[in-house]
């Protein structure tokens, strides 16, 4: 047959070439394989709805202990202490803040910005009406099993387009490796902290959206086929829907743009069954070229820029959210990002490399932070440890360089599932820009896609020879338990934040995050000694900890020992100088030393770094009640009360503070406001009574004393205070009824006894 005859571009589905390896069949039922790469995995042969059942319980029942987990580490932060989830806030809000609940623009702000997945927060919160961590819980695992049947299918047309390029379109797409691989994924104890850990989320919806973009991408190129099977043109509609559907999951999570150079390389490489490398071949290979017409490079090279502008754009876009430019890190987030030889920062970023890549094939060492001395940096170049980013690329190179020929249908599938595992980690490589982490499981989530086909893979490929069967199935039967109990036992760590701090003690003995988040679980539960010794190491391991020596010396100064509670404290706004939480507790220990001028300096330094802060203005009255500088403290209480309208402190010293100087009218004005800005107020009514009472308004006292009575029943002031209004008031009977009811609960209470002994100095022919 001459070269040059021309031919024509055909139809998906109408025309197949022959190959020795097809059954032809006139049919049109897919074909079969004579010998799938699969055929002899030691794995039952389902069909799609046994294995999306199959995995889906095995999803659920891997989770299922994690359902009655708490909100632990960054739940906490990121959910009962973010406002933009409560069903009060505006819906707009979440759009202007970034994940953590504060504005993006702000220069403190973390610039995570993930509104869809904080909406799906609110979402959960409404639909359960109160903060129940259990819903939340559940949410994620429903997640999760959504994602591993999207992962079958996801490799079921990996497996199918890479194996057999020319008849994909035709053949029975593989049913083992998918299931095998998507078992794997289901059950990989890498994904722990996505979906045992509520703000997990953020990965997961980010997943769901991966996957749909990459069935549009596909979709998009359901087009004009040449003979070899490569699309002649595009559907410019499901290009764009792929588009849209990235930036989505990228305002889930930042890693979900990445789909699109992923689908860009599954274009390139599947696809169009071409290889980078290739080009080189294709200008020595000029004259064969010329004869050939690669109709096909046109469209790829529209796709390619389509995919390049809308993915600059969006990435543009998201930038601009920002405002005050990228986040600042320190030192103790990312060390190795920090360093000042260039060649060490490198050597560090790829020793961090090999670690993730470890992780992901041996994930016994898991830690919910591995920040501040977790992975101490390599110094030197001889160090021992530079050995593991070397033979790191050193595998990595060889099976690139092994793996260019794209008329091997294994070079295909390896190349695409190595490009599954990297693309999604890029934005957490430091490549790009400097990120806020050493390690993240949570950032692995995506990569372990491409993981878990390799791995799929290499089981195929070893079960292909009769003698390793058996030790295949042993294997993988052993990989899929061990993997299950590995996932369980973690999900049991992070049931609650003791359990989950405590295990990362074995993990990281050296990161003073786990010592300080431990001496913070003790402090919150009351048991004060254990946190100070645990606060202690976090500061011994990194002096320059700010937090650590904020609550350590918050905790010193709970204990009265101010002198040495102000030494940390000085330590900790050296360290971070806009650190408002620190300044504040400066000023409050100062204060108690009564060094007043420099508990002033620094409480108004509190609020000139965070202007919205009501318990630094509240501190500030109560330090000009001790000057006696009363202008100012009303004026500061107001301030306070103004930022957060139910700041009960703030109101009861305003009101104490007039009402102790006289001040009686100012007093029941703010006593009232007081009431009407917060229901059930007790101790504001039983201010507001005394109030009253001074003024001689008495039957309006009796009515806020008796409203006080409701909330706190067994006050022993209250029912003191309400007696003296009835003695004032000539009625002796129930005066000393309400004083015996105050010593009825308090036998000692002196305003009391007291006051019995004036009622019979007053009324000495009273019946006792």
């Amino acid at each position: 047959m001459s070269n040059n005859r021309k031919k024509k571009p055909i139809l998906a589905g109408k025309k197949v070439k022959s190959d020795p390896s097809f059954h032809q069949s006139n049919s049109s039922t897919d074909l079969h394989i004579a010998n799938p790469l699969d055929s002899c995995l030691p794995i039952p042969s389902l069909n799609a709805f046994q294995a999306c059942l199959l995995i889906a319980c095995l999803a659920i029942a891997s989770y299922i202990n994690s359902l009655h987990g708490e909100f632990v580490f960054d739940d906490i932060e990121a959910i009962t202490g973010n406002q933009d989830i409560s069903p009060n806030s505006s819906l707009t809000a979440l759009f202007h803040h970034d994940f953590w609940g504060s504005p993006i623009d702000s220069i403190a702000s973390h610039k995570s910005y993930r509104p869809l997945t904080v909406l799906s927060f609110k979402l959960n919160y409404i639909v359960t009406g109160y903060l129940n961590a259990t819903s939340f819980h559940l949410v994620n695992i429903i997640l999760h099993a959504i994602i591993c049947i999207q992962y079958y299918y996801f490799t079921q047309t990996v497996f199918t387009a890479s194996i057999y390029q020319h008849h994909h379109h035709q053949v029975q797409p593989f049913s083992k490796a998918p299931l095998l691989a998507a078992l794997i994924f289901t059950v990989h104890p890498i994904h722990t902290e996505c979906v045992a850990s509520v703000v997990g989320r953020a990965e997961l919806l980010a997943a769901i959206l991966y996957f749909l973009a990459f069935s549009s991408y596909q979709y998009s190129l359901k087009t004009n086929l040449d003979e070899d099977g490569r699309p002649l043109g595009v559907r410019w509609a499901y290009q764009v829907v792929t588009l849209c559907l990235a930036a989505i999951a990228m305002l889930c999570k930042e890693q979900g743009i990445t789909i699109m150079g992923f689908c860009l390389a599954y274009d390139i490489l599947i696809n169009c069954q071409f290889h980078p490398l290739e080009v080189f071949r294709f200008s020595s290979q000029s004259t064969t070229m010329s004869n050939k017409k690669q109709f096909w490079i046109r469209p790829l090279l529209y796709r390619l820029l389509f995919v390049i502008i809308g993915t600059c754009s969006v990435v543009y876009l998201r930038y601009l959210i920002m405002k005050s430019g990228p986040p600042k890190f320190r030192p103790s987030d990312n060390p190795a990002s920090f360093e000042d030889s260039r060649l060490l920062r490198i050597v560090n970023y790829n020793y961090i490399y090999a670690i993730n890549a470890w992780l992901l094939i041996s994930p016994n060492w898991l830690c919910f932070d591995w920040s501040m001395g977790c992975i101490p940096l390599i110094k030197s170049i001889f160090d021992y440890r530079c050995i593991f980013p070397i033979l790191f690329w050193f595998v990595l190179i060889l099976v690139l360089a092994s793996n260019s020929n794209s008329t091997k249908s294994s070079s295909r599938f390896i190349n695409v599932a190595l490009a599954a595992a990297i693309i999604p980690f890029i934005p957490a490589s430091n490549v790009l820009f400097r990120v806020g982490f050493v390690v993240a499981e949570r950032v692995l989530y995506l990569p372990s896609i491409g993981y878990c086909m390799l791995l799929t893979y290499s089981f195929c490929f070893l079960s292909r020879k009769d003698s390793f069967n058996k030790a295949i199935l042993i294997g993988i039967v052993a990989l899929l338990i061990s993997y299950t109990c590995k996932t369980i036992k973690r999900n049991s760590q992070w049931l609650n934040s003791e359990d989950l701090f405590v295990s990362a003690l074995d993990i990281c003995p050296l990161n003073a995050k786990v010592h300080y988040n431990i001496g913070k679980v003790y402090s919150d539960s009351g048991k004060d000694k254990m946190a100070e010794k645990y606060y202690r190491t976090a500061v011994r391991l990194e002096p320059n900890y700010e937090q650590a020596l904020n609550n350590l010396g918050n905790l010193l100064k709970d204990r009265k020992a101010f002198d040495e509670a102000e030494q940390f404290l000085k330590r900790a706004v050296e360290q971070r100088k806009d650190f408002a939480a620190a300044w504040m507790n400066l000023g409050i220990v100062q204060s108690d030393l009564r060094k007043y001028k420099e508990a002033e300096n620094s409480l108004i330094t509190a609020t000139i770094h965070r202007s919205y802060y009501p318990d630094a203005y509240y501190n500030l009255g109560n330090l000009y009640i001790a000057t006696q500088e009363l202008n100012k403290s009303e004026a500061a209480f107001i301030k306070a009360i103004s930022q957060r309208e139910h700041h009960k402190l703030a109101w009861n010293n305003l009101v104490l503070m007039l009402f102790n100087n006289g001040n009686l009218e100012g007093a029941e004005k703010y006593a009232k406001r007081g009431i009407q800005e917060i229901a059930n107020f007790s101790e504001m009514h039983h201010l507001l009574g005394n109030v009253l009472g001074k003024r001689k308004k008495y039957k309006e006292a009796i009515h806020h004393f008796e409203k006080a009575m409701l909330s706190s029943p067994n006050d022993p002031a209250l029912y003191a205070n309400l007696g003296v209004v009835y003695h004032l008031t000539r009625n002796y009977k129930q005066a000393e009824f309400y004083y015996r009811k105050a010593l009825s609960i308090d036998p000692n209470f002196k305003t009391a006894i007291d006051n019995i002994v004036k009622l019979k100095r007053d009324n000495p022919n009273l019946v006792w």
